[in-house]
């Protein structure tokens, strides 16, 4: 049996916001992904982001938020996104049927402790029997909580989140040290790519963010 616990709560200041994105969410980013044959988790809601936001972890890694042109591996292959051919066929379906966000937004994970300027590891993207797609809300629990902590506060408009499993890991799973890494619950190898379509409040520069794509990804050895 699920247990639902509170994750990350919606605060006041947020659900005026929500409510008022609600037809342009729905309009413009939900509908085309049920056409294209889809569903899509419930918004997240984050202050304005940077182009580029990064945490360190305690396991050497190095968590990005990043928009889309902005993140460092699809910027350093000159745009191109590994993704398996399943979720590409997804992209290319929403965009077929007229998905329309004001921005996208990348959360990974990557090996090593890498800096702005650096050149990122090569990643590709893999199909598994039990892929990303499906864990879809622990990866944007997961990339919320940890980015909840640093700069960028996210809020989520809805129900706990609930992993396949069954298990919640509740925001204080995630915290942040005292050098300012990040300290990730042992849920998985690592924070594979998510995908992002968001849809930005016009007052306050607020985004809401719904995971539109998410897959397994792997170090390509032979570099770039």
């Amino acid at each position: 049996m699920q247990t639902q616990v509170p994750v990350l709560r919606p605060t006041a200041d947020s659900l005026p916001i929500l409510d008022q994105l609600r037809k342009p969410l729905e309009q413009r980013i939900y509908a085309p992904v049920a056409k294209a044959g889809y569903d899509a988790a419930p918004p997240v809601l984050t202050s304005r982001l940077a182009p580029l936001e990064l945490r360190y972890t305690d396991r050497g890694t190095t968590l990005t938020a990043a928009a889309y042109n902005h993140d460092p591996v699809i910027q350093h292959d000159r745009g191109r996104i590994r993704a398996p051919k399943s979720e590409l066929r997804k992209l290319k379906a929403y965009e077929k049927h007229g998905i329309d966000p004001d921005e996208m937004l990348v959360i990974r994970e990557l090996p090593g402790l890498w800096r702005p300027g650096d050149v990122p590891s090569r990643m590709i993207g893999v199909e598994t029997v039990e892929t990303a797609r499906s864990q879809h809300l622990q990866h944007l629990q997961v990339g919320a909580a940890a980015f909840a902590v640093g700069r960028a506060l996210l809020y989520t408009a809805g129900a706990a989140f609930v992993l396949a499993t069954g298990t919640v890991v509740a925001l204080g799973a995630i915290t942040v040290a005292g050098v300012g890494a990040v300290a990730m619950a042992p849920l998985a190898d690592g924070l594979d790519p998510i995908v992002l379509a968001g849809i930005t409040h016009p007052e306050t520069g607020a985004t809401a963010w719904t995971v539109i794509a998410a897959w397994d990804e792997v170090e390509d050895e032979r570099g770039w």
